[in-house]
């Protein structure tokens, strides 16, 4: 049966991972979704794979996401640090997030289209947001009308 997961809610995402280590996410096919079809709601731990996965017709009611969203906010990621007012440096460098993202994430081998259908929406493909580190991306065919791959 096809269900609407966004009927109720507009945060909701096909597949969901925080707090885990080791997650295998692969052969999914998720569509017609309000926001991201696939989140990596923190850094914690990684080693993740997310491979084999077709992401259609998602971010069909948010912007500044993509089908594939990640976000770092490891210990040593502020909003107040490493989002600095424009053209002035980090009041911090980055700590040593590998405390906190200790294994490598994998995204690879991924189908991903991002047709946004309201002109003020922005985002990327993989949108690696917030801190995102320890990922290898590579080998995903993204299709996009705003950004393929972006890291902020």
């Amino acid at each position: 049966a096809r269900v609407n997961i966004g009927f109720f809610g507009k945060q909701v995402t096909g597949v969901f991972v925080s707090i885990a280590a080791n997650i295998t996410i692969t052969n999914n096919f998720v569509h017609d979704v309000p926001r991201a079809g696939i989140v990596m709601n923190d850094g914690f731990m990684g080693g993740h794979v997310v491979e084999f996965n077709s992401l259609i017709d998602t971010v069909l009611e948010t912007s500044d996401h993509g089908p594939f969203n990640s976000w770092g906010r490891e210990r040593y990621w502020t909003e107040l640090y490493n989002h600095p007012v424009a053209n002035t440096p980090a009041q911090f460098p980055a700590g040593p997030v590998t405390e906190d993202a200790q294994f490598t994430s994998l995204v690879r081998n991924n189908n991903m289209t991002l047709d946004f259908h309201f002109p003020s929406a922005f985002g990327y493909c993989i949108d690696m947001d917030d801190g995102t580190s320890n990922f290898h991306v590579y080998e995903n065919f993204v299709r996009a009308s705003t950004g393929g791959v972006g890291v902020k």
